[in-house]
Order: C-alpha cells, then sequence, then structure tokens
C-alpha cells in the first residue's frame, strides 16, 4: 500500500489531559462461536475492490463479521490479562477493542468529503496521505518519516532475522518473495535482494512504485536522492520504460520486470556495501503489482508463489478482519516452505492501552498482545518472534517486532 515511514517512528504521547471517553450507546452483541483455537472464517469471498461496488447485504454481512471478530479480540484480550481500551489521535478513547470498530464503521460513523464511508473511507485516507509527496517524499527520508539514520539498523536487523528463521527452516526456499507496501523499494534494494533470487513489489501509490525503479537501480544514498551510476553500470544498454498492465476497475495493475542493468556501487562503506556486491542484476525484480493490500488476492494471479511475504511498517493499515483475510490468502500463495513476516510497531513500554489509531492516515498501532490475539484468529502458526535490538535504535521512538508465520 505504501511504504510504511511515518508509523517507523510514531511516538507514543500521553494523551490523558486532552482525552475524552468515546461512549457511544450500549450495543447487544451475540455470543461469540470462535474458540482461540480455531481460526475467525469471513462470511465474505470478495476482494476489497469488489466489495467496494458490491451490494449493501453483503457489507451488513462485513460489519458482523467485524463485530464478531472485535469481541472476540476483546475477550482473549482479557483471559491474557491485558488491556482492551485505547485511544486515537484526536484525543477520543475507546473502552475496547469492539468500541473502536464499531465508532469507525457503524452506520453512524464518519464519512469523508468525497463520499466514502466505513471501510471505503478507511483506505481511501490512507491512499490520498501516503499518494501526496508532501507527506511522503520519494526518498529513505520520506518514507521514514525524517529518520532516514534508522535505515542502516534496520536491515541489519531484517537481515539477521532471516538468518535466524532460516537456522529454524533450513529448507526454507530463496526463489522469490514479495515486499507488501514497498514504497520505493527500501527494503527490496537493501535486504531482500540479498537473501532471494527474485523480488516482486506490491503498492498501492502509483508515484511511490514508479519511483522504485530509479531507487533500486541507483546508488542508494541514505537520503534516497539517486546517485551517479558507476562507469560499468553506464556502459549497459539503456533499459526500456517498465511496462503498465492497467486494470480497468481501479486504474491499477503491475508492472512487467525490469531490465537486466547491473546495479550501481554503493558509496560510503556503510553496512549495505558488501551486500550491494551480491546484487548484481536489476532482472531479479519481476513485478511492480499497483494495488493496495487489502486487494493483493484479485491482482497477483492465481498461479502466484512466493517463499516469503513480507510486510514492514504497513500492517496497521489493515483493519483487523483484513488482516485475517490477508494472511489466509497469503499463506495459499506461498511456496511449500514458505512464510509470511510481518515487521511492526508495537505500543510502548508502559503503555495501558492496547491500540492507538492514527486518524490522519487511518493507520492502527497494537499491543503486542493484541497481535498475537490476531494472529491466534487467522489460524497461522508464529513460528519465530523477535523484539528489534533497541540498542540502534532512537530513544522515544516505539519498540518493533518481527514475526514469521505459516
Amino acid at each position: 500500500m505504501h511504504c510504511g515511514g511515518k508509523r517507523t517512528l510514531q511516538l507514543y504521547v500521553n494523551k490523558v489531559n486532552k482525552i475524552k471517553l468515546h461512549n457511544p450507546p450500549l450495543r447487544e452483541f451475540k455470543e461469540c462461536s470462535n474458540s482461540p483455537h480455531r481460526p475467525f472464517r469471513t462470511s465474505h469471498s470478495h476482494s476489497h475492490t469488489f466489495r467496494k461496488h458490491n451490494s449493501r447485504h453483503t457489507m451488513a454481512r462485513r460489519l458482523e463479521d467485524m463485530r464478531l471478530l472485535a469481541q472476540e479480540t476483546d475477550r482473549l484480550l482479557e483471559l491474557a490479562g491485558s488491556s482492551v481500551q485505547g485511544a486515537d489521535s484526536d484525543g477520543c478513547r475507546f473502552s475496547s477493542v469492539s468500541d473502536l470498530w464499531a465508532a469507525n464503521f457503524d452506520d453512524d460513523a464518519p464519512s469523508r468529503a468525497d463520499g466514502d464511508e466505513g471501510e471505503e473511507a478507511w483506505y481511501s485516507n490512507a491512499a490520498v496521505f501516503w499518494n501526496d509527496p508532501e507527506h511522503c517524499p520519494a526518498s529513505d527520508d520520506g518514507v521514514l518519516g525524517g529518520f532516514a539514520q534508522v535505515s542502516p539498523a534496520d536491515v541489519r536487523e531484517t537481515l539477521a532475522f532471516f538468518d535466524q528463521l532460516r537456522e529454524l527452516r533450513p529448507t526454507w526456499g530463496r526463489a522469490a518473495a514479495l515486499d507488501c507496501a514497498a514504497g520505493i523499494g527500501r527494503v527490496v534494494k537493501h535486504a531482500l535482494l540479498h537473501r532471494f533470487d527474485h523480488v516482486d513489489l506490491l503498492e498501492q501509490s502509483k508515484r511511490l512504485l514508479d519511483a522504485s525503479v530509479a531507487y533500486i537501480e541507483g546508488g542508494g544514498a541514505a537520503d534516497g536522492a539517486a546517485q551517479p551510476p558507476s562507469a560499468e553500470a553506464t556502459e549497459q544498454p539503456a533499459a526500456p520504460p517498465p511496462q503498465v498492465v492497467a486494470d480497468a476497475d481501479a486504474g491499477q495493475g503491475a508492472v512487467a520486470a525490469d531490465s537486466g542493468a547491473s546495479q550501481a556501487a554503493i558509496p560510503g562503506g556503510s553496512i549495505f556495501e558488501a551486500a550491494a556486491a551480491e546484487c548484481e542484476s536489476l532482472g531479479r525484480v519481476r513485478r511492480r503489482i499497483h494495488c493496495g493490500m487489502q486487494d493483493l488476492a484479485s491482482r497477483a494471479g492465481g498461479d502466484a508463489r512466493w517463499d516469503l511475504v513480507w510486510v514492514q511498517w504497513a500492517i496497521g493499515h489493515l483493519t483487523d478482519l483484513d488482516m485475517i483475510d490477508f494472511l489466509q490468502r497469503c499463506r495459499a500463495m506461498l511456496s511449500p516452505g514458505g512464510v509470511i513476516c510481518i515487521k511492526e510497531n508495537i505500543m510502548g513500554e508502559g503503555s495501558a492501552d492496547a491500540f492507538l489509531m492514527d486518524t490522519e492516515d487511518s493507520s492502527l498501532t497494537r499491543s503486542l498482545e493484541y497481535y498475537r490475539c490476531v494472529f491466534q484468529q487467522s489460524g497461522l502458526t508464529v513460528v519465530l518472534e523477535v523484539q528489534q535490538d533497541a540498542d540502534d535504535w532512537p530513544e522515544g521512538l516505539l519498540p518493533v517486532y518481527m514475526w514469521a508465520l505459516a
């Protein structure tokens, strides 16, 4: 969907003195039949794009699914002794996860000026935010919310996570990876191409997806500015422009594989220098898929298979219901032995809340236990859970966790 930058560095601000309790009328909930040992199954079978044009009856079923899922999440959090309360960036407080989603998606939820409401407003709000160059310039600094200096530590921890996971799964394949919400290709360039033979990019911002061609081909400076290609690179034939296959429904599609132009050297003697030697061909970037994560299943094609689906600083843009749907669909698109890996902020230490919603870009920072509850309800198994080393992480930034699921 995007590139995951601002939430990377989100500070948890205590707004107790500014917060008012969001307390909608009490609703009568049915007893939820989902057990903590059985995956939550939604009643729909359509992608997000298709739902946009679907019937009111289908949307009512989705709201019911969302309500039941939220109720079960509240129950699991309480069983774990964790808070179910949270807040948003405007100062509103929510008494539970159920309260949060009801306030944003029930019939009386606020709508956008363009007429979108409910789920459409949630996703269109995020799309508009990340496609705005003022909010997210097409650079390392832009996609990392003004903190490009954390990129080396971030990449180092990601590569270490891959290596630790491979020790647990020696037969884990290396053929292909998918980077979801890839942005300009920062993680692709500096991490995925150094552990996998081929990589595909998924990004809902056409502006950022287009910028990824020059970013991956260029020198990869810390500020994201393209560097002059090396002498060897300039001797290669000019690469043809990527071919975009338009989608008639949403004006989105996939970009064909890049040319085989040589990778330019990375200057500066940073952590990236040694890894750069491994990355010899831009032809290893196969496809650029222009859509959001909630639409992946309908855009990737039935024969899509990856050893890794990577989601970094982006899963917070999915509702709980769509996160479970996304995980279950991605599992069906994994190669044998493949995994889905998520890297994400969690609520800061000392926070008594289960979540913090950013109303500006429609994202949700969840607590560690909140994520565990959603993963449990998805039916996937957590193969590895690691907290990123905070020694090289700027003080005051939210903790970062990585999970491998299969």
